[in-house]
């Protein structure tokens, strides 16, 4: 398929329209400003609104005019832009200009910590997210203390938190484990949730036992503007050693004192939607006493991401490399329960196998989604949404083709293999530690790597199989490591925790052994 933006199908009818425009009048202020960031957020055509950006900020900067708030939206756009691209140092420089330019807006602020973590540059991100994350906590003390009632945070973004399942669960669970521990504010959280950008509705009903949880309409605007003072981002938590981090790192820190302080997961499987998803996967096929794993390869479909330089591509992964797998799990007495949605490829009629992706709607709903995973042994996968729904209902994790590099599982029992990064001109694989070397830690970018003369390479089926082996064992208590594996094990850790936060999962020890370029 085509990467150009198709006027017809590229998004919304009005595209067609500002191309005819431009066609018109290449140099019109108006039309490049809304082709730029028209193109800009959408996921197929991202990368193609970077010239239009440029024009209109030619515009701008001719006029003197770069701090109002159309130059900062398209500064700010055109610096996601190049983050997608993997140019990080030219983001890095829109970034540091936009603090200057809208020093009040604090998404400027996180994007700017964001890229300065990048660039390996970690001790000026954690102040600039610091920096910001403390004057939102000191305006909903201030704003709670003009009201005379208790600290309110406002969770934010709720859009991102709302429309993806993964962002969902991975969030709110940070933040809450974070509170409990006294790393954040013991504020009311409260949580909007427009019915039009909620992934899961059901995953909402569960945090909002520990969230007040907000629908209506005209609710949600009304307590917009009631805590327009109190929000806080969730992407960034402060960390006993003092400094701030984005999640994909603090994650780990704050689920290992939660496990140190023997505290279990967050969410539990209401005994109703036990019973009834029992009675689902029965008719489909699973016998009522039988354990399964919850198994889920990302693909393309579901955020129609088929360009060869999205920013995902590489976290997908090719299903049928999981069959061996499946059917060792079978082969042990278990099932295998495929989640996911229609757009992903269909999977063969394999005994002990169900196809959830592809059921009809007397077998799925949003409550099921969370069913196949919290009442699963383990969830067998990838980075994506199902395995941080997994961590909120304590189900242990098997990460495979685990991608980006750097942003590890995070609970103890779990054990995860990744993707290796492979040099296109010479065929030699990194080390891990080489791997994670600032700009490369949590990379996903396709052109970057492709700039750089790198390639993720996949895990292979036997790989994946031998680590659901292990995964299996260990389970069933008849696993023994080594003092050689330990001791490979914990070289391994040292090397692939750069930022030295702890890394308490194993990396699966046929996987290590095969591969012992990554100590190197």
């Amino acid at each position: 398929m085509s990467d150009s933006p198709d006027p017809d199908s590229a998004g919304p009818e009005t595209l067609r329209d500002l191309y005819a425009r431009h066609a018109a009048d290449p140099e019109d202020y108006d039309t490049n400003r809304k082709l730029g960031m028209l193109l800009s957020g959408i996921r197929k055509t991202q990368i193609h609104g970077e010239p239009f950006l440029l024009r209109a900020l030619a515009h701008k900067a001719a006029a003197g005019q770069m701090r109002d708030h159309q130059a900062v939206a398209m500064l700010d756009r055109l610096a996601m832009l190049l983050m997608a691209k993997g140019d990080y140092a030219a983001a890095e420089d829109i970034a540091a200009q936009l603090v200057t330019l809208a020093p009040g807006v604090p998404e400027l602020w996180f994007r700017w910590g964001d890229v300065l973590f990048r660039l390996g540059r970690v001790a000026e991100a954690s102040d600039a997210f610091a920096r910001t994350l403390t004057r939102m906590r000191e305006s909903a003390r201030a704003a709670a203390a003009r009201r005379g009632g208790p600290v309110t945070h406002l969770l934010s973004p709720h859009k991102v938190i709302a429309r993806y399942f993964g962002e969902t669960a991975a969030k709110l669970d940070l933040y809450l484990k974070a509170r409990e521990l006294g790393l954040l504010d013991r504020a009311d959280p409260v949580l909007l949730a427009p019915a039009a950008d909620v992934a899961n509705p059901a995953l909402f009903d569960y945090w909002g036992r520990h969230a007040r949880v907000v629908r209506d309409p005209a609710e949600i605007a009304q307590v917009q503007a009631d805590l327009a003072d109190s929000q806080v981002y969730l992407d960034y938590i402060p960390l006993p050693d003092g400094r701030t981090l984005h999640r994909d790192v603090a994650h780990r820190v704050v689920q290992a004192l939660w496990e140190a302080a023997g505290r279990g997961p967050l969410l539990t499987l209401d005994p109703g939607h036990r019973r009834a998803g029992r009675e689902r996967l029965a008719r489909a096929g699973l016998p009522e006493d039988a354990w399964f794993v919850c198994l889920h390869v990302r693909e393309a479909g579901f955020f129609d991401e088929d360009v060869a330089w999205s920013n995902n591509r590489h976290r997908n992964a090719r299903v049928e490399t999981y069959l061996p797998a499946v059917a060792e799990v079978v082969a042990r007495g278990g099932h295998v329960v495929r989640i996911g949605d229609p757009t992903m490829t269909p999977l063969p009629g394999v005994p002990g196998l169900i196809d959830y992706a592809h059921g009809g709607d007397d077998l799925r709903a949003d409550w099921m989604d969370l069913v196949c995973v919290a009442e699963a042994r383990f969830y067998l996968g990838m980075a994506s949404g199902p395995s941080s729904v997994a961590v909120n209902f304590g189900v242990p994790t098997l990460g495979t083709n685990w991608f980006p590099l750097g942003p590890w599982p995070y609970c103890a029992g779990d054990i995860f293999i990744h993707k290796r990064l492979r040099d296109t001109a010479t065929g030699r694989f990194l080390g891990i530690a080489e791997s994670l070397a600032p700009p490369l830690f949590s990379a996903m970018a396709p052109l970057y790597f492709q700039a750089r003369g790198l390639e993720p390479v996949d895990n292979t089926a036997d790989e994946i199989r031998a680590a659901t082996r292990e995964m299996l064992d260990r389970l069933d208590g008849t696993w023994t490591d080594t003092a050689e594996d330990d001791a490979r094990q914990a070289r391994y850790r040292a090397l692939a925790d750069p930022h030295g936060v702890g890394l308490t999962p194993r990396l699966g020890r046929d996987f290590l052994a095969a591969h012992p370029e990554l100590l190197d």
